[in-house]
């Protein structure tokens, strides 16, 4: 699939629920709730949109899930905001890059199924023999992802190979004891490592826990530099682990066993007015961090919301006193890079992007107007009436330190790339009464009913003159005979 549609890095995830980056710190991967898909295609891929489209309906096929049903109304093309991770060949060219999201796409089995199929053993053996869907869909988070990304096969990077990664990220909720276990989270005990696996081992993070206890005892303890701290790793070797891992609180306070500091950067993402007429978007991006930081922003909007860029305002909040803003515009170097790109009704979506330079204990605040557009009656889905959604706002930053960020045991860096997604909008827009169309098929049928039934006995029935004198002549007998036939000639 990959050398069909030329693509050279691809990231897909799959996401139920919100990370919650002020309760549980940064993820892991971070993911917007629903479907995420990007790609970088190879310079010589000839035509990028239609690799794109088969891109998609294989990934549709391979993992179950809704990508064939997007189309240039929900793709984008971002410039600031995603680059290259692997082992990049050529220029860093912008048309290269397809970008989408789907946050109404729903995640369940039918995608961990196929996804758990791409591990070199599957669920049988290793970590995949933990990955049990009552458990994981239990809980009150869960991310599934596929990476796969160009990669140096030596120091000189003469030989170039492909890097496949499955990740899974899952949030339990809080059990009720101070004692858990890897089988009572997940719901099944983990079995010996993959044949085919050169190494496994699980990593226990205890930098801001330490008032945790792991039994059995660590097999050895591996120190990690991550951006400006010391990271101390608790290490199982998968192949020599005897027993279930057990997890023990000292204290039965949360709050004082897991403190959470205060995340370096943030974004927040409401929607102003009411009714189905106009209304607003306002995105909060804060700095709370003691650094001064360079941030890119991008914004996807439907083309049926249109956006009113004569509403555009930018403000900035110095060490976050709101009697202390001013206009983004009015500063010198704020705003780095600023991008935006009309839609077109049912080809083109709304696109906009930022560069900015956010000072310390700052936040920037964006506001836009739009107005809610019409449909026709068959582009709206089975569930109008729930609304549409707006796709999460993206925001790419480069950190120096990051307490509460989850430490990758396979990097040391002096810089941290941080991406984090703001909540996906729900609009409502004016919908139709899908009734209506049964509601006119039943009147005007019982209409129709009406009018050629008297139409039909005035135009087939034939009046004839009584004649009371003859009538009278008769006997009893033969009046009543005449009358039961009359009778039955009328039934047949």
């Amino acid at each position: 699939m990959i050398s069909l549609y030329n693509v050279e890095e691809l990231y897909l995830s799959l996401t139920r629920g919100k990370w919650k980056d002020r309760l549980w710190g940064y993820p892991p991967i971070d993911s917007p709730p629903g479907a995420e898909l990007w790609a970088w295609f190879l310079p010589q891929a000839s035509d990028v949109d239609e690799d794109w489209r088969g891109l998609l309906h294989a990934l549709s096929g391979l993992l179950c899930s809704s990508f064939d049903a997007i189309d240039s109304t929900t793709t984008f093309i971002p410039k600031t905001s995603f680059k290259p991770t692997g082992a990049f060949i050529g220029n860093i060219s912008s048309s290269r890059l397809r970008y989408t999201a789907l946050p109404r796409e729903p995640v369940c089995t039918e995608n961990l199924t196929p996804w758990s199929k791409l591990l070199p053993c599957g669920q049988k053996v290793g970590l995949g023999s933990l990955y049990y869907a009552l458990k994981l869909y239990d809980t009150n988070y869960h991310s599934i992802s596929l990476k796969i990304v160009p990669s140096c096969q030596d120091d000189s990077c003469s030989s170039v190979g492909t890097a496949v990664t499955l990740s899974l990220s899952v949030v339990f909720k809080l059990p009720s004891g101070k004692t858990w276990s890897l089988s009572s989270l997940f719901g099944r005990h983990i079995e010996k490592k993959c044949p085919l696996s050169s190494s496994s081992f699980i990593y226990f993070d205890k930098y801001l826990h330490k008032d945790i206890n792991l039994y059995p005892e660590p097999h050895f303890i591996e120190n990690k530099q991550f951006l400006s701290s010391n990271v101390e790793l608790s290490v199982y070797e998968l192949n020599n682990l005897k027993s279930d891992i057990k997890v023990s609180l000292k204290n039965k306070n949360y709050s004082q066993v897991m403190p959470h500091p205060p995340s370096p950067l943030s974004i927040q993402r409401y929607l102003t007015g009411s009714g189905h007429g106009r209304g607003g978007i306002v995105t909060i991006i804060s700095n709370n961090d003691d650094e001064s930081l360079k941030v890119s922003f991008l914004d996807m909007v439907p083309w049926f919301f249109r956006i009113l860029y004569h509403t555009l305002t930018c403000e900035l909040t110095i060490n976050n006193n709101n009697n202390n803003k001013i206009n983004c515009e009015e500063t010198n170097n704020t705003i780095l890079f600023k991008e935006f790109s009309p839609a077109k009704d049912r080809v083109l979506p709304y696109k906009m992007e930022y560069i900015f330079f956010i000072p310390p204990h700052s936040s920037i605040s964006l506001y836009v107007e739009f107005l809610r557009g019409f449909l026709k009656w068959n582009e709206y889905p089975p569930d109008a009436s729930l609304g549409f959604f707006i796709n999460s706002a993206v925001l790419t930053s480069n950190v120096y330190k990051c307490a509460n960020c989850t430490v990758s045991t396979m990097e040391n860096r002096s810089s941290f790339l941080l991406r984090i997604h703001s909540d996906p909008l729900l609009v409502s827009l004016p919908i139709p009464d899908f009734s209506m169309p049964y509601n006119v098929i039943c009147f005007v049928s019982t209409v129709i009913a009406i009018g050629f039934g008297s139409l039909f006995n005035l135009t087939t029935r034939e009046l004839l003159p009584v004649n009371e004198e003859e009538e009278e002549k008769k006997g009893v007998l033969v009046r009543i005979i005449n009358k039961l036939k009359q009778l039955f000639l009328r039934k047949d």
